[in-house]
C-alpha cells in the first residue's frame, strides 16, 4: 500500500513495500520517487496512466507495470490507485501495488499447455497399432539381412547430420561367436573413405534429392572388412540415421543379392522411421503426461476461478476454486454455456467476448455478484492455437475485501473531514458556552442568593439550556472523531444514552426509546466504535420503518452458562438491544446479513458494511451479536459484550488545601479575564499570560506550582508547550482545559499521573476542585520527585 504527493513523492509506505522496495526506515522514505522503481520500457505509461489519473482523462483503474526490487530483480506489479481531493482538487495518490509477477506466468502456463494438449489429441492416433511391431521388425530385419547376406555384424547409428557427427547406436546384432572384436571393429572411423564417400553423397541427396531412390545404398570393398554395405536413412529430407552390414567373406555380393539387401533395408529404414517416431511419441507423452499433472495442481489450487471456453463460449474446463466464488459447483459449469447458464447475471461477459475473440486482446472489467454482493475482476484473454484464436480463458479473482478496504479509507477520509471542521467549531462554540457559565457563577456571587424567583428560574434556565448545548456539541465531537483504535474501559449505559442525539436527524413520526434496566455496565473495548456499531443498528432500524414507529434500545446485563454459550465463554455480559417495528428480514436472508456488502437497500442508500463492521467489532471484542426477526413485525438486535469491574477513580475530591501559585494560559480575553478573575478570589497567585512564548519566559520566573493551558493556542503547539514546562519544571502538574478533544499523546501524558483534562464548558468549581487535587497528588506522590 502506498500514498505519494501529485508528483510521486512517496509519503507513506506499508511494512510489505517499505521491505520490496528495500527501505527498511520509515524515515528513509521521505523524498523517494515512485518512478525511480519502474523498468525504464513502462515508464511513459506509468507517469501517462499516473498523470492521466490525476487529470481525470483515465477512469481505468488497473493498470500493469514492472517494479524494481530490492534484489534488483523487476517484477511485475497491477496498480489500483484513487485520487484523494481536497478543496475539491486532486490532493494525494492512494494505491495497491499487488504483485502478479507468478499469476502472469501461470496464465501464460494455462495457454502453453493449452496448445500442447490439442496438438497432442491431434497427433496421439497416429497408427498406434503399428508402433510397437516396428521395433520387433526392424531388429528382425537386421537379423535377416545379416543372414541373407552371410554377414556377420549390422548396426543402425545415430547421425547428427549438421554437426556430421555419430552420436549414438539404435540397433546392434551379430551372427558370430567373436561379436566384441567385431563390434569395436564396426566403430566408424570419421576418417575412413567409404564414410567420406557417403558424406558426399549425402550432400548429393541434399542438394538433388530427386535424383535418388532412398534409401541410399552404397557397397564398399577394401576396408575392415572384405564386404561393408552401407545405407542412409532420411526423413523429411533430413538424414539422421547410417545402416551398416559387413562381413570378412572372400566372396563378392552378386547384384541380385545386393538388391534383395536393398529391398530389406528399405522395410527396415520404415520400420526405423515408425520406431524413430515411437519413442519420440513417448517421450514426449511422458513429458507432456508429467507437465499436465504439474499443471492440473497448480489449476486446481489457484484461489482465483479460471475458465476456459471455446469460440461459442462453452466452458471446457473449470478449476476448484470457481465453485466457491460462482456460487455454482464446479462440475456442473463444464459444458454449460458461459451466457445461458454460468453467468447469466453478467452482462459485460457478452458485451466483451466477442471483443476478445476478434482483436486478440485482453480485458479487464469488474462485476458483482447479485445473491452474494461479492466483487469480481474478470480478467478475459484469447486462448490461440497456431494464430488463430480458438477460445477465451477468464481469471475470475474475488476483490469484496480490497472493495471493503477502500470503503472504509473513503468512509475514514469522510470522517476525519467531519471531524477537523467538528472541532474547530466546538473549540470556539465552548470557548462562548464557557463564558456564559462562568459569567452565570459570577451572576449568582454577586447576587447573593437576594434575587427573586423569577430570576433564579431565568438563571437555572439559561444554566440548563448551556447544559444541553454542551451535550449537543460533545456528541457531535465524539461521532465526528477519528481516532486509533485503542481498548479501554467505559460506562456502555451513558454512551448508550448518547445516541439519543439521533433522534434530533430523524423525522417526526421515528421515535428512539433508550431505557436502563441496571447502572454501571462496564465493558473493555473502543467506545467510539461501540457507539458507531449502535448507531448502525439504530439507522437499519430507521430504513425498516418507512411509515414511522419506535425504536426501542435497552441495556441490561446477564449471566450466561456454559449450556447457552455457543461462540462465547459463560459469564457474566452486557446487552445492549436494538429492536424496531419495521419491515423485518426475510428468513433467506437471515443467514446473509453480516457479510460484507451484503444489502437489500437500492444502491445508493448503503454499501452492504454496516451490519459488517458491526460484527467485526463485537466479535473483536470476546462478544457476540444475535438477532431475531419477524417478517413485517420487526427485528431485535442483541450485542453481547463481556461485562468488567469498574476502573479506579482518577482522583477524589478532597478538602480545600493551601493556596498556590497558578501559571494561565488562554488566549480568548473574556475567559482570560474570567478565569484570572475566579482564581484570584480563591486565593491562588495567578500569573495569566495569553500565548506559548509568554508562558514559556513566564516559567523561567514565576516557577509555578500548577500550570492552566488551553491546548489550542495560536503560536504554539500544545504539545511543545506542555513538554516544555514539563522539562523546566518537572514536578509541575498541567491542567489542560479545551473546547474540543486532546490529542491520544497528551491522554497517555495525562494518564500517567502528570496532569488532568478538563473539557469546556465547565462549571468554575470543577476548576478549584481539579487543581486542589492536582496539588494533593504532586505532594503524596513521589512521581513529581
Amino acid at each position: 500500500i502506498f500514498v505519494c504527493d501529485l508528483e510521486a513523492k512517496a509519503l507513506f509506505l506499508n511494512n510489505v513495500a517499505r521491505k520490496k522496495l528495500g527501505l527498511k526506515d520509515k524515515e528513509k522514505i521521505s523524498g523517494v520517487n515512485l518512478f525511480d522503481f519502474i523498468h525504464p520500457q513502462d515508464l511513459f505509461v506509468a507517469k501517462k496512466m499516473f498523470q492521466g489519473k490525476i487529470d481525470g482523462e483515465f477512469n481505468k483503474t488497473l493498470y500493469n507495470i514492472r517494479i524494481k526490487l530490492a534484489d534488483g530483480e523487476y517484477r511485475h506489479f497491477q496498480i489500483n490507485s484513487i485520487i484523494v481531493k481536497k478543496d475539491g482538487k486532486p490532493f494525494v495518490v492512494q494505491g495497491i501495488a499487488r504483485d502478479i509477477t507468478d499469476l502472469l506466468e501461470i496464465e501464460q502456463e494455462l495457454v502453453e499447455r493449452s496448445r500442447e494438449i490439442n496438438i497432442l489429441n491431434e497427433f496421439s492416433d497416429v497408427s498406434m497399432r503399428n508402433i510397437t511391431d516396428s521395433s520387433i521388425i526392424m531388429q528382425k530385419g537386421l537379423d535377416y539381412s545379416m543372414k541373407l547376406a552371410g554377414f556377420d555384424a549390422g548396426a543402425i547409428y545415430k547421425v547428427d547430420y549438421e554437426n556430421r557427427k555419430i552420436i549414438g547406436v539404435y540397433f546392434r546384432g551379430f551372427s558370430k561367436q567373436d561379436s566384441s572384436t567385431v563390434n569395436r571393429e564396426m566403430d566408424i572411423d570419421p576418417e575412413a573413405q567409404w564414410f567420406q564417400t557417403l558424406i558426399q553423397d549425402e550432400v548429393k541427396y541434399i542438394s538433388n534429392p530427386q535424383d535418388f531412390d532412398l534409401p541410399i545404398l552404397t557397397y564398399y570393398e577394401n576396408e575392415k572388412f572384405d564386404n561393408f554395405v552401407v545405407a542412409l536413412a532420411v526423413q523429411s529430407g533430413i538424414p539422421y540415421a547410417i545402416i551398416c552390414l559387413c562381413n570378412r567373406s572372400k566372396s563378392k555380393i552378386s547384384k541380385d543379392k545386393l538388391h534383395s539387401i536393398k529391398a530389406l533395408v528399405r522395410h527396415l529404414v520404415t520400420a526405423l522411421a515408425q520406431a524413430t517416431a515411437h519413442h519420440e511419441l513417448v517421450e514426449s507423452r511422458d513429458s507432456l503426461r508429467t507437465a499436465n499433472q504439474l499443471w492440473a495442481g497448480t489449476f486446481d489450487t489457484i484461489k482465483d476461478t479460471i475458465l476456459i471456453t471455446d469460440r461459442e463460449g462453452e466452458i471446457l474446463r473449470v478449476n476448484e476454486a470457481s465453485g466457491r466464488i460462482l456460487n455454482i459447483p464446479a462440475d456442473e459449469l463444464v459444458g454449460k454455456n458461459i451466457f445461458e447458464y454460468a453467468l447469466q447475471w453478467c452482462a459485460k461477459c457478452e458485451q466483451i467476448f466477442p471483443k476478445v475473440l476478434s482483436t486478440g486482446k485482453s480485458f479487464d472489467f469488474e462485476i458483482r455478484m447479485p445473491i452474494t454482493g461479492k466483487y469480481l475482476m474478470v480478467t478475459m484473454s484469447p486462448i490461440y492455437r497456431g494464430s488463430d484464436i480458438n477460445g477465451a480463458l477468464l481469471i475470475i479473482r474475488d476483490i469484496t475485501e480490497i472493495r471493503q478496504m477502500w470503503e472504509q479509507i473513503a468512509q475514514n477520509q469522510k470522517m476525519e473531514s467531519v471531524g477537523f471542521l467538528a472541532s474547530g467549531v466546538a473549540h470556539n462554540f465552548n470557548n462562548i458556552l464557557m463564558s456564559i457559565t462562568g459569567n452565570l457563577y459570577q451572576l449568582e456571587n454577586l447576587l447573593e442568593n437576594n434575587y427573586t424567583g423569577a430570576v433564579k428560574d431565568t438563571i437555572q434556565s439559561i444554566e440548563c439550556a448551556v447544559e444541553d448545548a454542551t451535550d449537543t456539541i460533545r456528541q457531535l465531537l465524539n461521532f465526528a472523531r477519528t481516532h486509533k483504535t485503542e481498548k479501554c474501559k467505559f460506562e456502555s449505559s451513558e454512551l448508550v444514552k448518547e445516541t439519543q442525539f439521533l433522534s434530533k436527524a430523524f423525522p417526526p413520526n421515528i421515535h428512539i426509546d433508550i431505557s436502563s434496566k441496571i447502572d454501571n455496565c462496564w465493558v473493555l473495548g473502543d467506545p467510539q466504535q461501540l457507539k458507531q456499531a449502535i448507531v448502525n443498528l439504530i439507522l437499519n432500524a430507521k430504513d425498516a420503518m418507512p411509515d414511522g414507529g419506535t425504536i426501542k434500545v435497552e441495556i441490561d446485563k446477564k449471566k450466561i452458562t456454559e449450556e447457552d454459550a455457543h461462540n462465547i465463554k459463560a459469564g457474566e455480559y452486557v446487552i445492549i438491544a436494538v429492536e424496531d417495528e419495521g419491515i423485518g428480514i426475510a428468513e433467506e436472508n437471515l443467514s446473509k446479513i453480516f457479510d460484507p456488502f451484503f444489502t437489500t437497500k437500492d444502491p445508493d442508500k448503503g454499501t452492504g458494511l454496516g451490519l459488517s463492521l458491526v460484527y467485526n467489532y463485537v466479535t473483536s471484542m470476546g462478544g457476540d451479536i444475535s438477532v431475531n426477526s419477524v417478517e413485517n413485525q420487526g427485528t431485535r438486535f442483541e450485542i453481547i459484550l463481556p461485562s468488567v469491574s469498574p476502573p479506579k477513580l482518577a482522583y477524589e475530591k478532597s478538602e480545600r488545601k493551601t493556596s498556590a501559585n497558578v501559571l494561565l494560559v488562554e488566549d480568548d480575553d473574556t475567559l482570560h479575564n474570567l478565569f484570572a478573575n475566579f482564581l484570584d478570589k480563591q486565593g491562588y497567585e495567578v500569573n495569566a499570560v495569553k500565548s506559548a512564548g509568554e508562558a514559556l519566559k513566564c516559567v523561567e520566573s514565576f516557577k509555578p506550582d500548577v500550570a492552566v493551558l488551553d491546548i489550542f493556542l495560536p503560536d504554539e503547539a500544545e504539545d511543545n508547550l506542555v513538554w516544555a514546562i514539563i522539562k523546566r519544571c518537572p514536578r509541575t502538574p498541567v491542567l489542560l482545559i479545551s473546547g474540543s478533544k486532546v490529542n491520544s499523546s497528551m491522554m497517555k501524558m495525562l494518564e500517567r499521573g502528570k496532569g488532568a483534562f478538563l473539557l469546556k464548558p465547565f462549571k468554575l468549581d470543577e476548576l478549584d476542585e481539579i487543581i486542589q487535587s492536582l496539588l494533593e497528588r504532586k505532594q503524596k506522590s513521589s512521581r513529581w520527585n
